[in-house]
């Protein structure tokens, strides 16, 4: 059995690695519009090979689908972050 400490570390691990996608759309100048949940997507779709048993391979998946729901929340909540940088992107450019 998992003891409870564990489960606190991976917990912490968990939210700690969430909201990447988010950040890493911000961090662009250039983000799109839900583009962390967009990565998380495309990241989801991309084949892989089968993982053998069960083991620390298995677990990129499992993040994924635990980040696409806060990158959900992240990216809705830094929307307007995401729109005003698009539209000052815009204007630089003689738009």
């Amino acid at each position: 059995m998992i003891s409870a400490r564990v489960l606190v570390l991976l917990g912490i691990a968990l939210l700690a690695l969430s909201g990447c996608g988010t950040i890493s759309n911000l961090s662009t100048g250039e983000p799109e519009f839900y583009g962390g949940v967009q990565k998380d997507i495309q990241l989801l779709q991309t084949p892989r090979t089968p993982p053998e048993g069960i083991g620390i391979r298995n677990l990129g998946q499992l993040v994924l689908f635990v980040d696409l729901p806060l990158c959900f929340v992240g990216d809705t909540l830094t929307l307007p972050i995401a729109i005003y940088e698009l539209q000052r992107g815009g204007a630089h450019d003689g738009g």
